[in-house]
């Protein structure tokens, strides 16, 4: 039999001892884990709890499973960095430290993989658990499993914005720029370049199943440090338009549509934070000359009196 790695799970963590034994739990009780085409790689940012100890009794129990920790936090993005640096498979999987693969989801993502030689990356549908309020949601971008080419440029707009997620993304060893991953370290977005990258240069496969349970409303260790990073994620998709022109408007056209819920966030935070945003936004030409975007703020700033006003009749009456 073949030693050769078909697809690297890879695990960045930091500090999380408690989800990523869940984690690893999830992915070596999976029925197709075995030590022959699958290895586990974890990444720790040089956590200060158990994980270390967690890791290390996983590897213990399991030849192909990996473990690197970093001397210095170097970041989420420069962990995931070390990650594509070091990952030996002929995929590339990113699991977060607090997400579960749910049961049969390693058979169903091989099976996608061994079918669909020709994809250069893999996208599949998510629980989202929301830890405060005990309750699961279903998000899936299709509602079937489907191929879709670099030519369709409406699906492969939707297939980037869902990929927000860190977790869950699969790409092909040949289709992953590094490089470019690097120019977009400091965004927090940098892994959708990746995912940009690897969508306009090859083929999508989107997978309707449920492969991973995402954790939210816990505890995580970065931080937006400019504001909605509209700036950072104009710049990445101006990095994709020399693969296709069209993506770049329709998905610049998509990031135009969420300024209402921006702005009615950051002015729920402090009018400081809306000041940030909106300076922000100025100093972008491609949003600055934009009247759409403006009239998108005002509608933002107009909901947001509407729903003060409202608040306000209903506590009178």
């Amino acid at each position: 039999m073949s030693n050769k790695i078909l697809l690297s799970i890879c695990i960045p963590t930091y500090n999380r001892a408690d989800y990523l034994k869940k984690c690893l739990e999830s992915v070596v009780s999976q029925d197709a884990f075995n030590c022959n085409d699958i290895e586990v790689l974890i990444s720790d940012n040089a956590s200060k709890d158990a994980t270390e100890r967690v890791a290390r009794s996983f590897q213990g129990r399991f030849k192909n499973i990996r473990y690197i920790k970093n001397n210095i936090n170097l970041d989420v993005e420069r962990n995931i960095l070390n990650l594509l640096n070091n990952f030996q498979g002929d995929y590339f999987f990113l699991l977060c430290d607090d997400n579960i693969l749910l049961s049969g989801s390693l058979k169903i993502l091989k099976k996608a993989i061994i079918n669909n030689p020709d994809c250069s990356l893999f996208l599949s549908g998510y629980e989202n658990y929301f830890e405060k309020q005990k309750r699961i949601g279903i998000h899936q971008a299709f509602n079937e499993s489907k191929k879709i080419s670099k030519d369709n440029i409406s699906d492969l707009v939707k297939i980037y914005y869902d990929s927000h997620l860190l977790s869950r993304m699969c790409l092909k060893r040949d289709f992953i720029d590094v490089e470019g991953f690097k120019r977009h370290i400091g965004s927090l977005y940098s892994h959708m370049y990746l995912v940009g990258f690897a969508a306009l240069n090859g083929t999508t496969y989107f997978i309707k199943e449920l492969l991973n349970r995402n954790m939210t409303e816990n505890k995580y260790y970065w931080i937006y440090p400019d504001g909605q990073m509209m700036k950072a994620r104009i710049k990445l998709l101006k990095d994709l338009r020399k693969f296709n022109k069209d993506f770049y408007e329709r998905a610049k056209e998509k990031l135009i549509t969420t300024i209402p819920g921006i702005v009615y966030a950051s002015i729920s935070k402090s009018y400081k934070n809306f000041l940030k945003l909106n300076l922000e936004i100025l100093s972008i030409p491609e949003l600055r000359f934009n009247p759409k975007v403006w009239f998108l703020i005002v509608y933002g700033i107009g909901m947001k009196v509407y729903g003060f006003l409202l608040h306000q009749l209903i506590i009178k009456k």
